[in-house]
């Protein structure tokens, strides 16, 4: 079993921070292990039950995709997910650390049965995390400006 964990302090409010997160459109612009998102089934109206699809990238310049099934849906804390096709879990919490400041937990664990994809993954974890972007931070040049309709 392999596992996943990152761990980043930002300076805004789990709430301004999760609705930020519901917008899947915008995943792309702060995550750059993710290529696309695309809500298959939108779930119950806490978002229990939601069904996305992600793109990310491969090496060589493929693409992979995976289905996710969100559960355990907690407003402005949190949510547990598993990928359909590999049984890869994960989930997301935000835990508040003052008026403006939260801190944002990812976690990930699954089997990896060849070691060449083991090393691979490896690989590509490291150079992915360094480029991982806060969520607020300022758009990247050329990129669409973020709405700033989240609430504060």
């Amino acid at each position: 079993m392999r596992q996943h964990e990152f761990t980043v302090d930002l300076p805004h409010s789990a709430p301004r921070l999760w609705a930020l997160f519901q917008r899947y459109d915008l995943w792309k612009e702060y995550a750059p292990a993710v290529l696309d998102v695309e809500v298959v089934y939108p779930g119950d109206a806490a978002g229990n039950g939601l069904l996305r699809r992600v793109v990310y990238p491969l090496p060589f310049g493929r693409r992979g995709e995976s289905f996710e099934l969100v559960k355990n849906v907690r407003a402005n804390q949190g949510y547990d997910y598993v990928m359909l096709r590999t049984e890869l879990s994960g989930s997301m919490t935000l835990e508040p650390l003052g008026p403006n400041r939260t801190r944002l937990r990812f976690r990930e664990r699954f089997h990896m049965r060849k070691a060449w994809l083991a090393w691979l993954e490896a690989r590509s974890t490291v150079s992915s995390t360094r480029r991982t972007r806060s969520p607020c931070a300022a758009p990247r040049p050329g990129s669409r400006p973020t709405p700033s309709s989240a609430p504060t």
